[in-house]
């Protein structure tokens, strides 16, 4: 069978990056990360549409100074959604489109060198029918990346201070959504090859055009110090997995072939001990949904929504599945619910997720509620101004959250608008990074500090 054409891997493109020094060298503190696309400098006229301008900027922006935003990299793409930042701040990964296709391809801008350039001709990442994003080490200096190769589809491991690419999986199947530990000595991946050990010809595995390709795949883990492959799930998923702190990792199981399914059961597997135990409210029974789980930093509770039937609560329990609080006030939808924990453990902040934004600040504190059995709320559900919410993230030293708020209506923007704000850990002293800007806004979350 013929191969499939593949990416080429090269750096080519390059171009010097306007950033200044103490940037470079590191942010000393946490910094906002989002980018604006068609950003219109001039209107004249309110009822006058623009054009779009094609041009994606990516700002880094300090929570206490939002007017000076910093520009990391601008480029001229059709794709505006795919950026993926270095927890540092020291590194971005993104896609550009390029109309006329001469410079469309994987590119990666080192904030720490001042450089960017293309690293690959890939052109999606979605590959073999299954979309993987990319995943930078916890350094910043090592890019995961999914790349289809002539008949399956590996892991590379693109090094950024040697320029250099490896082939992590090399295994002839199917190995998709890398995930970095955050000590950075594993990188979880999702593989077939439990079923398809090789989509090569000649090899004994499966063959392209007879046999299907798997939609899920079992976990497993490489081992960056010694390149030894784990398998962790004895079931199969379609999610990724996520780290939850470097010996936790967490994962759903789920069919996705049935659209009426009523499970999606969790799990946490140990990497150290090398034990899978579920996560599961004690004494339930029968078919139950969690859904938009957020664990601790220290991996002992989990803030989930218990769906069963038509009820739809948020739990917030131990992992051993001990209930602490529930409560059926937040209404969200279904898989419609974004929360995130502050890195000392002591606040969530809760919101919606891809335009479910019916609240507006809400912020839990965890020690009241663990005391009380029940939510205590530091932050009104419903403030003026934004009068919702979506994506809520706090910074890695929990004293910002940043959210996608959407503003009244008002004069000059009639429909309202969704702009990217920060709010202190208890959900007040409201800043709005964006307002100033004109176009539309990706939050991509913090770096640095």
């Amino acid at each position: 069978m013929t191969p499939q054409p593949v990416a080429l891997m090269r750096v080519d493109n390059s171009a010097l990056l306007d950033i200044a020094g103490d940037v470079r060298d590191g942010l000393e503190f946490p910094h906002v990360a989002y980018t604006v696309s068609n950003d219109r400098q001039t209107i004249t006229n309110l009822s006058t549409a623009q054009p779009e301008t094609g041009i994606v900027t990516l700002y880094f922006a300090s929570p206490s100074n939002p007017a000076g935003r910093i520009e990391i990299v601008e480029v001229n793409s059709q794709i505006d959604d795919q950026f993926y930042i270095a927890p540092s701040g020291s590194a971005a990964a993104y896609l550009v489109s390029d109309p006329l296709g001469l410079t469309s391809g994987l590119y990666v801008a080192d904030v720490a060198l001042g450089l960017s350039a293309r690293i690959s001709t890939m052109s999606s990442f979605t590959q073999r029918e299954r979309f993987s994003a990319p995943d930078f080490s916890p350094d910043g200096r090592r890019l995961a990346v999914a790349m289809a190769t002539g008949y399956d589809l590996d892991i590379f491991l693109y090094d950024l201070d040697q320029a250099q690419w490896f082939n992590m999986t090399n295994a002839g199947s199917y190995d998709w959504a890398p995930q970095w530990s955050p000590d950075g000595r594993f990188v979880a991946f999702l593989s077939d090859r439990e079923t398809c050990p090789s989509w090569i010809p000649g090899e004994g595995g499966c063959v392209a055009g007879v046999d299907a390709p798997q939609t899920a795949g079992h976990i497993y883990l490489f081992d960056v110090t010694d390149g030894s492959v784990t398998k962790v799930s004895e079931d199969a998923v379609v999610e990724p997995p996520r780290w939850i702190t470097p010996r936790q990792l967490s994962f759903a199981v789920t069919d996705p072939t049935d659209i009426l399914s009523q499970e999606r059961t969790l799990y946490l597997a140990d990497v150290v001990s090398e034990t899978v135990s579920p996560v599961r409210i004690r004494g339930t029974q029968g078919a139950t949904i969690y859904s938009s789980e957020a664990y601790s930093p220290d991996g002992r509770y989990v803030l989930l929504q218990n769906s069963t039937g038509s009820a739809n609560q948020v739990v917030l329990m131990t992992v051993a599945g001990d209930p602490i609080a529930t409560t059926s006030d937040l209404n969200f939808p279904r898989f419609g619910m974004a929360a995130s924990w502050d890195a000392a453990g002591t606040r969530i902040v809760i919101g919606g997720l891809a335009g479910q934004c019916p609240f507006g600040r809400v912020v839990v504190d965890v020690a009241a509620t663990v005391a009380q059995q029940q939510f205590v709320y530091t932050a009104s559900p419903l403030p003026p101004n934004p009068t919702s919410m979506c994506e809520p993230v706090f910074s890695g030293d929990g004293t910002w959250a940043a959210l996608i708020g959407v503003s009244r209506p008002s004069a000059t923007a009639p429909d309202g608008r969704e702009d990217i704000f920060v709010v202190n850990n208890n959900g007040y002293d409201q800043r709005n990074m964006t307002g100033t800007l004109r176009g539309t806004f990706r939050l991509l979350g913090w770096v640095g500090g």
